[in-house]
Order: C-alpha cells, then sequence, then structure tokens
C-alpha cells in the first residue's frame, strides 16, 4: 500500500466523511470529541490509506495520571480495515522511552511514569509514529521539519479555582463600536450565504491602543482599518476563509490566510502603518492550516494545525512552541481539560503561575486567554448546556494572582462563521472586543471588563 504523505488540519473538513467511508466513522467521532476537550493534531497520509490524530495534554499536575490519545485508521481503497502500529517515543531530562501498540479507537498511551518529577517543573517531549503494518511509509506528528517534538509540560502547583457560574442568557450588553451592513462598497462587509455549508463573512479582527479596528474582509478581497464607523485605509489581498491578523507593535499589521489556488503555501503577510505591504512569508508547510495569529513584541507568531505549534513568523524554518509566545520571553500555556481550564506561564522549561478554573457548565474552546501582567489571566471561554434547555454563551473570567475571580458572560453571536479562536481581542484601556454577526450585518462590540462581578 502506497503512502505519499499529505495533511489536513485538526479541523475537520466536510469532505473528510466521503474521504473515509465506513472505517473513517470512529475517527471522526473521536477527532470531533478530542478537539472539544483541547487542542488536537491530525495529520493524513493518502485517501483511504492511514490517518493519524494525537492531542497533546500541554500542562498537567505532577502525579496525576497522565494519557495521551491517539487514534489511527488504516483502510485499503475499497474502505476496508487494514492493521497498523503506533509507537510513542518520550523524553524527560534527555532520557527516551518507546512504548508501541496496535492502532484501535480507545488508544491512550499512559506517560505517567515520567510526569512525576523530582523537581518541582519539568517538560516532557513525544513524537508519534503511525505505520501500515505489511505496507509502504509511515506519518509522524511532528512530521520531519516540524521541530523535533511536541511537549507538555509538569507542575506541582497548580491551585483549583472555582468560576462563579453565569445564568444563561444573563449576557452584557457592550457597546457597539463599528457596524457595517453586509452589501458591497467600502461601509458595507461581503457576506457568501451558505447552502449545504456555513455563511461566510469576516472571519477575524484586531484592536490597537487608540480603538482602532482592522477587519479581514474576505469576499471583497481587503484588510481594512476603521476608526469608528469611518473607513481609514484598506489594503487589496487575496484571502482565504481562514484568516487571521493582529497589529504590530509599531501600527503596522500581520495577516495570515490559508493557502489558495493561486497562493499554494499558508503564508503572512507584513504591512506597515500606512497599510502597504512589505513582506509576504510563508510559513510552515503547504498542508498547514491557520489557528490563531498574535504578535509579542515586534515578532508574529502564528499557531498552526496539524503541528499544534507556534511558529515565528520569520525567514527559514522555527522551531516550533506548545504555548503562545509572550513578550520578553516565556509562553503562555492554556488548555481545556474536561469541564476545567488550564493556565500557566513557561520561562524556559519552568512553569509558573499556574491555575485550573473549573466550571459548572460544559466548556468549549478558550477563545482569548492572555496574562493580566501581575501574575493572574484573562480568558473568554465558551460554555454550553443541554439542559434543562439548549443554550450556550461566553463567559469571561479575570482570575488575579491571589487567585480572586470576577466573571460576566457575553452572548454567541454569530450568522456567519468566524475563526473560532478570533471572535475577541483586547484592546487598550482594558477593554475586551467581540466579532459578531447577525442576518442584517457584522459588528464590532466593545465591553468594559471593570463590569465583572
Amino acid at each position: 500500500m502506497g503512502c505519499s504523505p499529505r495533511r489536513f488540519a485538526g479541523w475537520l473538513p466536510p469532505f473528510l466523511p466521503r474521504i473515509l467511508p465506513r472505517v473513517s466513522v470512529a475517527a471522526v467521532a473521536v477527532a470531533l470529541v478530542l478537539g472539544a476537550q483541547g487542542p488536537a493534531t491530525a495529520a493524513l497520509i493518502s485517501p483511504g490509506s492511514l490517518h493519524l490524530f494525537v492531542r497533546s495534554p500541554v500542562l498537567v499536575r505532577a502525579g496525576e495520571r497522565v494519557r495521551i490519545p491517539v487514534d489511527a485508521v488504516c483502510s485499503t481503497p475499497t474502505g476496508s480495515v487494514c492493521p497498523a502500529g503506533v509507537t510513542l517515543a518520550y523524553s524527560s531530562g534527555g532520557i527516551w522511552r518507546r512504548a508501541t501498540s496496535l492502532a484501535s479507537p480507545a488508544l491512550r498511551f499512559d506517560t505517567s511514569g515520567v510526569s512525576s518529577p523530582p523537581r518541582s517543573g519539568s517538560v516532557v517531549r513525544f513524537r508519534v509514529t503511525a505505520t501500515p503494518l505489511g505496507g509502504a511509509g509511515s506519518l509522524s506528528i511532528p512530521a520531519p521539519g516540524e521541530g523535533r517534538s511536541l511537549a507538555y509540560y509538569v507542575t506541582d502547583d497548580m491551585p483549583r479555582v472555582a468560576v462563579p457560574p453565569v445564568p444563561f442568557g444573563t449576557v452584557a450588553a457592550g457597546t457597539t463600536v463599528l457596524a457595517m451592513p453586509w452589501g458591497t462598497g467600502p461601509g458595507g462587509a461581503g457576506l457568501r450565504l451558505g447552502l449545504e455549508s456555513s455563511s461566510v463573512g469576516p472571519s477575524s479582527f484586531d484592536v490597537d491602543a487608540a480603538g482602532r479596528v482592522l477587519l479581514s474582509d474576505e469576499l471583497h478581497g481587503r484588510v481594512a482599518l476603521f476608526r469608528g464607523s469611518t473607513l481609514l485605509r484598506q489594503t487589496a489581498l487575496e484571502l482565504s476563509p481562514r484568516t487571521d491578523l493582529a497589529f504590530g507593535d509599531d501600527g503596522g499589521a500581520f495577516v495570515a490566510s490559508d493557502p489558495e489556488p493561486s497562493r499554494p503555501e499558508l503564508s503572512v503577510t507584513s504591512l506597515d502603518p500606512s497599510g502597504g505591504i512589505t513582506r509576504i512569508a510563508p510559513v510552515g508547510t503547504p498542508d498547514d492550516s491557520t489557528s490563531e495569529l498574535r504578535t509579542a513584541g515586534a515578532g508574529a507568531y502564528l499557531h498552526v494545525l496539524p503541528l499544534d505549534g507556534w511558529l515565528e513568523v520569520e525567514p527559514g524554518e522555527t522551531s516550533p512552541s506548545t504555548g503562545m509566545p509572550l513578550a520578553g520571553g516565556g509562553q503562555l500555556l492554556k488548555v481545556v481539560d474536561g469541564d476545567a481550564l488550564r493556565l500557566g506561564t513557561v520561562q524556559g522549561d519552568r512553569v509558573t503561575d499556574a491555575v485550573e478554573l473549573t466550571f459548572s457548565a460544559n466548556v468549549g474552546e478558550v477563545a482569548l486567554a492572555e496574562p493580566d501582567g501581575h501574575g493572574g489571566y484573562l480568558a473568554v471561554v465558551h460554555v454550553w448546556q443541554e439542559t434543562p434547555t439548549r443554550a450556550d454563551q461566553y463567559q469571561v473570567v479575570h482570575v488575579s494572582a491571589d487567585l480572586a475571580v470576577s466573571t460576566f458572560a457575553v452572548a454567541n453571536r454569530h450568522y456567519t462563521d468566524t475563526m473560532p479562536l478570533s471572535k475577541f481581542r483586547l484592546g487598550g484601556g482594558g477593554r475586551l472586543y467581540a466579532l459578531q454577526s447577525t442576518p442584517t450585518g457584522v459588528r464590532i462590540v466593545r465591553y468594559d471588563l471593570g463590569g465583572a462581578r
């Protein structure tokens, strides 16, 4: 069985069920479940052969049981199952161990033995490889050229803090700072109505310290800068529906967009303060996909899937990091574990200021997480319930260094698809901004964080 490498992103495209007849159902279900709990990576060898899904624990307590979920599915072009072997290589303190098992939907590699180091902090590095038994080729996460390994971090100091619940429907109103109707022209936002798919509109935005809004308008092929309702300028760019952007510290900006037919590589475009294009830099591999784009100091960093790692936007190959790079060095770790959110800061390989926020509602993705600059964190978490009625909203949480918690809720308004991690941004003056859409148009809404209770 030939295995020519090709990979797809951790989000599952709508054509996947057609690629994976019968045998794929379990794999897709596992991937969706894992994706709902935390960051997942996925990779693919040619359709009808070998598929690999991996989830990193990211941040764990010393002494707790750690299992790395791995799902590898091998199938023939006719859809019948073929056996595959999976090997996990993992290391702490430079000592590498290996474990091998046959692929199965319930496969979990237990690495607890290296998650209880005698010192107060540690990092565990790992790589997963799947190989069809009796076939040619293999598949690895990370793939060659994407860094030595994935990693998760261990700490013995991560207190649990209960987040007060906010009743569903009790949401802050916010203040609209930009409203754009669907339509053409400089003041209109592009819209493509979905038939058997989601509708597409602006996918991401950012706000600078002066309150100016930078918006990606994919259907109109532009990145537009607004002050209030006034269009200051726009830059023409070919953008995919998966586009993210971020202001630079010099007033310029960075724009990351997935490959398009005329641009086969994942790339980041640099804009100067006047909106002019200064550089278009390929990042990762052509099969990578944009997850989120952030800046730290003068640098820009792109979180890519399926690697589930952060890459610096610089010419040439860069080594990935597990956490979001921070200004002045270090990384921010964030991971959803069941109905809890774990946050921590990494300096070198040591975790500091770790905290576990527990929720009474079901927890989805972490739409935003940032250090508050004083040993605490601000996070925006998607929460939901099935009973007594289905409901969902975003809960904004500030946990201070002394573990005091303030919180309020924001409605989930999404008439069109938005990049999941680009719905919220922090602006100047301690203000939170949200990208929302309705049948009449798109708007940016501001929330005063001083209103958290």
